[in-house]
């Protein structure tokens, strides 16, 4: 499962690529910019060069990838968490390969585009690669595993050798090696 999600992380950063990488290709077949941003009316309102274009995109797919990658790593001991992780990375890949992708063909060899109108498939065509794009990165491998008997289900410290059950001063044991008291309660336990 780690190798799979360090590669569903990383699509975002793929997908993202390859579209920047189609923007500089062609870049001398966008004479009035790569369209950038669509209005609520369906009118394209922001025009970019292909090179801004191409950097916008690698920027929000290094963000994106940081971002799961990051999450990823917060939820490495949850198999459930890793999965929905895995698809929200693959479902904003598929989206940010089609939006973008929608946009510069749509771009390509157009004299005007600034409050021309936008293609009436865009929207279905993210809502069709989010719906798709999402499942394809958290497969359902059944239910997750259940830990071994006699195993501790609470992680401790790396360092501690603590194990489950009351410590050697009768509280329960924590990441802690030591059985001090807590010194904000040192008051309390001094006058017992």
């Amino acid at each position: 499962m780690r190798h799979t999600l360090s590669v569903a992380v990383g699509f975002p950063l793929l997908a993202t690529a390859a579209v920047a990488l189609a923007a500089l290709a062609w870049r001398d077949r966008f004479p009035a910019g790569v369209a950038s941003h669509v209005g609520p009316g369906g009118v394209v309102d922001g025009v970019a060069s292909a090179g801004a274009f191409a950097a916008t995109a690698l920027a929000v797919g290094a963000g994106l990838t940081l971002l799961w990658g990051l999450l990823a790593r917060n939820v490495r001991r949850n198999p459930v968490g890793l999965r929905v992780v895995a698809a929200a990375a693959t479902g904003s890949a598929a989206l940010l390969a089609a939006g973008p992708g929608a946009l510069l063909v749509t771009s390509l060899d157009r004299g005007t585009l600034l409050g021309g109108p936008a293609p009436g498939w865009l929207l279905p065509l993210l809502l069709v690669a989010l719906g798709g794009g999402s499942p394809l990165g958290g497969p359902s491998r059944g239910a997750p595993p259940r830990p071994r008997p006699g195993s501790p289900h609470r992680r401790t410290h790396p360092g501690s050798s603590c194990r489950r059950g009351p410590g050697p001063c009768g509280r329960a044991r924590s990441w802690r090696r030591r059985c001090w008291p807590v010194p904000w309660r040192w008051p309390g336990w001094a006058s017992r």
